[in-house]
């Protein structure tokens, strides 16, 4: 096994996984993957709790003020998407006033000779706390990295420990060592911390074949290996009913964070049923994180629907920007009514929602150029 395990390449590595988008993928891969994302890195889970504001239609001040309030109290993986969407609207923000400055300097001076200059402190101050986020960002990923790598070697050796205990032909050992045994495994296990997302599914595979064995391929005492599986059983038929509350619920983001949650429970820390119920229990929660994934799909279809007719409206208010830039000025009167017209179409821009996100920067360029 320890063949097939490699060390991540750093922060590069980390970046670059986050930015693949997956399609098609089955309910149950949309789970893995969020649980794996979320394993690697707990700090992840917690942007949940932080709203993520429409940070648009802010003042400069008011940009300032949140990112600086998000760097000094929250985890810096937790706040990785607030900080970059405040970054866009300050940037945002800064371009357009640097084209207001300009315009009003070319409009009061004639003289080609002089260069266009404007000092902006906030702007500093921007800089300032966002090298901080930085900073910060690069050391949580260079220890991360080192927690991960010691991590992943510890449940490596949990596995040949279990391995090993299951292969054991010391007739000594009682019924009742072996379960003590496992039991301790088990308790290593939970607390070994995160792995690397891309080992997460196969070393708890492994892990999970493992205890199957220990049941399955021993020959343990029927009464206790049987009040095992009953007690498993309860808490997986729990995690089913929890799930079908989920779907009743309105909020699926919410209700989706919830269901990921219950399958890392159900994966992560109870042990399996009889054989002969595995796969019926199985297949009942897979059927309800299917019908979630599905609620969830119609979700962001509407969601990208909205989007979609937002980037029609601002690349509409684009070209009338851009249909401005071409019109000949001569006067000082000539270039206070452009830069009203252009607030106008600024304010306008702003009034629309979020655009799809890949595109976002398309966007902000043809703005602000």
């Amino acid at each position: 096994m320890n063949d097939n395990l490699h060390e991540a390449d750093g922060q590069e590595q980390f970046e670059s996984q986050e930015d693949v988008v997956v399609k098609n993928q089955s309910a149950q891969d949309v789970i893995d993957d969020s649980n794996a994302e979320e394993n690697e890195d707990d700090s992840i889970s917690d942007k949940h709790d932080i709203p993520l504001l429409d940070y648009e239609p802010m003042s400069m001040e008011d940009l300032v003020a949140e990112l600086d309030n998000l760097v000094k109290n929250h985890k810096v993986m937790a706040i990785k998407d607030h900080v970059e969407e405040i970054r866009k609207a300050f940037m945002n923000h800064y371009h357009h006033l640097l084209d207001q400055k300009r315009d009003e300097f070319n409009a009061e001076n004639q003289d080609e000779n002089v260069e266009f200059e404007y000092h902006f402190p906030l702007k500093s101050k921007f800089d300032a706390v966002y090298d901080d986020y930085k900073t910060k960002r690069n050391n949580h990923y260079n220890q991360l990295q080192k927690n991960l790598k010691h991590n992943l070697q510890k449940r490596t050796e949990l596995i040949e420990e279990l391995k090993n205990l299951v292969d054991n032909t010391d007739e000594s050992l009682t019924i009742a060592d072996m379960f003590k045994k496992l039991n301790d495994i088990r308790e290593q296990w939970k607390s070994a911390g995160a792995i690397p997302r891309d080992k997460y599914n196969i070393v708890w595979n492994n892990y999970h074949f493992h205890v199957e064995r220990f049941y399955d391929l021993i020959h343990l005492d029927k009464e206790a290996r049987d009040q095992d599986f009953k007690l498993n059983l309860e808490q997986k038929l729990a995690i089913i009913e929890r799930g079908k509350e989920l779907l009743k619920e309105s909020d699926i983001a919410k209700a989706f964070r919830e269901l990921q949650l219950l399958h890392r429970v159900w994966k992560e820390e109870i042990g399996p049923v009889a054989r002969e119920q595995r796969e019926a229990i199985w297949n009942e929660f897979s059927d309800i994180t299917k019908q979630m994934h599905d609620k969830r799909e119609a979700f962001f279809a509407n969601v990208k629907a909205r989007e979609e007719d937002n980037l029609v409206n601002k690349n509409n208010i684009i070209r009338a920007i851009d249909a401005l830039g071409n019109e000949e000025i001569s006067s000082h009167n000539g270039w206070q009514n452009q830069i009203k017209k252009m607030e106008a179409l600024r304010e306008q821009f702003l009034k629309f929602g979020q655009i799809l996100k890949m595109l976002v920067t398309i966007i902000l360029i043809d703005y602000t150029k």
